[in-house]
């Protein structure tokens, strides 16, 4: 295992340049996931859907358990590049949505420190953003760390798109009985999500920052 404790750096999910000042400021250098994907920029976005999901879009259900936007396919579609970079890197990752939003106090590189010094022979996901998601979710996708058992997991089974990747995430975990880590209190929120318009862009935005309703068909 790679002592990474000085100079590691998060692994960040985010198309839109504007949005990636918001971890700087908080003091958090991180890498940048070159293979994001802007669900709007998508050929055929629907094609990704379960038909589930594609029904839940269509008929415009508004609830966390499903993707409800182009922008979701996008947000989804990003962390399952993700994915492939932890197995392709091969050892555990910190990833973070740009609009992670870290608790004063928190010593994340701590967190991530001791957590990938253990062990990872067996799939193995933390959850460190904890907030208001859905009427029972609470442990969110936007800070997580994840090490390459898992994330091959993941991979093998992501396709086709049918739930939001925190749930996807959950259902896995309880699924195949793996141990459902969290970090000891949170470590990060989504306050400008939850509290106001700032979202992660690649589930909402752009570089334009268009509006959310064109996202969808």
């Amino acid at each position: 295992m790679l002592d990474r404790k000085a100079m590691y750096e998060p692994l960040l999910i985010s198309i839109c340049t504007k949005r990636q000042e918001h971890l700087k400021k908080q003091g958090i250098k991180t890498r940048l996931l070159l293979s994001c994907v802007d669900g709007a920029k998508l050929v055929n976005p629907l094609s990704y859907l379960s038909p589930r999901s594609f029904y839940d879009f269509d008929k415009i259900r508004d609830d966390h358990r499903n993707i409800n936007t182009i922008g979701g396919i996008g947000c989804y579609l990003s962390h399952v590049n993700a994915w492939k970079h932890v197995v392709n890197l091969d050892h555990p990752e910190l990833i973070l949505e740009d609009d992670a939003t870290l608790i004063p106090g928190k010593d994340w590189r701590k967190c991530f420190s001791e957590w990938q010094q253990g062990s990872h022979q067996n799939p193995r996901i933390k959850f460190l953003q904890y907030g208001p998601l859905g009427s029972d979710v609470y442990w969110g996708a936007a800070a997580y760390m994840i090490n390459p058992a898992a994330a091959r997991f993941l991979v093998d089974r992501a396709l086709p798109v049918d739930m939001h990747p925190d749930l996807f995430m959950h259902s896995v975990i309880r699924q195949h009985g793996w141990d459902f880590e969290t970090s000891d209190g949170p470590y990060f929120t989504q306050y400008e999500s939850n509290e106001g318009p700032f979202k992660t862009s690649v589930q909402l935005t752009d570089e334009t920052d268009r509006p959310v309703n064109l996202y969808r068909y």
